[in-house]
């Protein structure tokens, strides 16, 4: 699933780093110079609309591997909003 899209694969790195980092909920901008686009390298996309629909659908895809994913776009369409979570569980980590 992932081999076969960079682009999830890109964000689900992002977000199981980002997830595992933070101490509380946080609020990253899609836009802009630090922004998501910016960080995963997907600033290609001419019209913000439209990327903020290819995150939506990658998010999906993220969630069928990771359905406690806690991303999710904010109301507003501007943030990605994360809290603390672990992609891989404990689980996983033991039998490996």
């Amino acid at each position: 699933m992932l081999a076969a899209s960079p682009a999830v694969l890109d964000l689900y790195m992002w977000l199981s780093y980002r997830c595992f980092k933070p101490k509380g909920p946080e609020a990253i901008p899609i836009f802009g110079r630090y922004g998501l686009a910016s960080q995963l390298g997907t600033v290609e996309y001419s019209r913000p609309r439209r990327f903020r629909a290819m995150l939506e659908q990658w998010l999906g895809s993220i969630r069928t591997m990771w359905p406690e994913c806690p991303a999710q776009v904010s109301e507003d369409g501007a943030k990605v909003l994360i809290a603390p979570a672990r992609a891989v569980t404990q689980a996983i980590l033991s039998e490996g």
